[in-house]
């Protein structure tokens, strides 16, 4: 018989594809009490705490072709920035196993739906895009975004970031994140279920978004404090 096949591919993941992000700064108290990692705390601006949405489309050419909806909250720890995955909704079963599994990443399942538009008459509108989401066990979207790139830069951008996990056990799984893709200056709009799981997003606008268009990006390989490691 052949060798039966991973529920997920081991870490480092390469992955490809189009990104659409945006950053929110969101008043702290209408928030829900997400887990966060030892010793990190939630980044606030005057009140508000910052939120990164990404809409992501992993296309052909990576270790996984998926869909996804993620939300990260800046954390600060120490005097390092950070961010930690709060919300991630995806459409590929090998995704959400890997995501919980390798790096505590708390992933739940969802349809998705990511179309163009038809091109806009004016040519300095830019191109646009509407994606949707509705969570396992809806019968409504939770979310709707439409998403226009203004300015496409001439260049190629390196991103180096990494992500901070709460695994169960107390340990803190930290992920290293590098991603190079053509940015464009875009906007957002998004539209959100009242009673949906992004229901605090209601009533507010990203304060900025940018979209990465062909993007390489290396998820991996995680280091979980408190590991012992060999000499």
């Amino acid at each position: 018989m052949p060798p039966s096949r991973p529920p997920h591919p081991p870490e480092p993941w390469h992955l490809r594809g189009d990104m659409r992000a945006a950053l929110w700064l969101v008043p702290r108290y209408g928030l829900p009490p997400w887990p966060l990692p030892e010793g990190a705390r939630a980044v606030s601006l005057a009140g508000r705490t910052p939120l990164i949405t990404f809409w992501v489309d992993y296309g052909d050419g990576g270790d996984l072709a998926y869909r996804e909806l993620l939300v990260a909250v800046v954390v600060r720890q120490g005097a390092g920035l950070a961010a930690t995955a709060v919300q991630v909704w995806v459409d590929d079963e090998r995704s959400l196993a890997g995501g919980r599994h390798l790096w505590a990443i708390p992933k739940e399942p969802a349809a998705f739906d990511f179309r163009p538009l038809p091109p806009d008459p004016s040519p300095r509108r830019g191109v646009r895009t509407t994606m949707t989401v509705e969570a396992a066990g809806r019968r409504e979207p939770d979310a709707v975004a439409l998403c226009r790139d203004l300015l496409r830069l001439p260049l190629r951008l390196p991103v180096r970031a990494h992500l901070l996990q709460p695994r169960a056990d107390g340990t803190t799984c930290r992920v290293p994140l590098r991603l190079t893709g053509r940015p464009s200056l875009s906007r957002i709009r998004t539209r959100v279920h009242p009673e949906g799981p992004l229901a605090y997003l209601t009533g507010h606008r990203p304060v900025a978004a940018v979209s990465l268009a062909d993007f390489r990006f290396r998820i991996g390989p995680a280091v979980t404090s408190g590991e012992v490691t060999a000499p």
